[in-house]
């Protein structure tokens, strides 16, 4: 998880900063959702830091009703911090490339509202993507928990892709039948 970090100088500040405020505060505590991030914060600094997961179901309990697409717009989503480690023209050159050959409206979402340096890329993917005839850029900006969970039901393929990852190099996780690649 530090490496992502490599690429956010205020985000370091910033993590010094909450590790002094929770050392002071009873009230405040420091998370990371790795424990591999937990371990090194508490052996570096000598200071707490919660283990606090994702709230997504890793488990495969959870349900989900995406159907199987038919047909109409396909919506395409790539969702989280837009940081070059997260490689989102990857994504939408995927996208762009399944939109020629499935010759459909195709709509890209990808997450807004928090470009954390980003900005470039988001520029990069409508330089990309401007004037193709039924290819749609759709941001979505960041939003409560609870309409976050309503949002994806709508998105016909998902995808995930990193290129600072120690588990993947680049993942696409997709809903067209139920098919994942890694």
């Amino acid at each position: 998880m530090l490496v992502f970090l490599q690429a956010d100088t205020k985000g370091v500040e910033l993590l010094r900063a909450y590790l002094d405020l929770e050392m002071g505060n009873i009230n405040f505590n420091l998370a990371g959702n790795s424990t591999n991030f937990v371990r090194w914060a508490r052996q570096a600094y000598q200071a707490p830091c919660t283990y606090l997961p994702n709230m997504y179901y890793l488990d495969g309990s959870a349900t989900t009703n995406t159907p199987t697409y038919k047909g109409g717009v396909l919506r395409i989503g790539c969702f989280g911090a837009t940081r070059p480690q997260k490689n989102l023209i990857s994504a939408c050159a995927a996208a762009l490339q399944m939109h020629e050959e499935l010759k459909v409206d195709t709509e890209f979402w990808f997450s807004g509202g928090r470009a954390d340096g980003g900005q470039t890329i988001i520029n990069a993917i409508k330089a990309m993507t401007q004037g193709i005839p039924s290819f749609t850029l759709k941001e979505l900006n960041w939003t409560a928990w609870p309409r976050w969970c309503v949002l994806p039901a709508m998105i016909r393929l998902r995808q995930r892709t990193r290129k600072t990852n120690t588990q993947s190099c680049q993942r696409s996780s997709f809903a067209l039948g139920i098919a994942e690649t890694s």
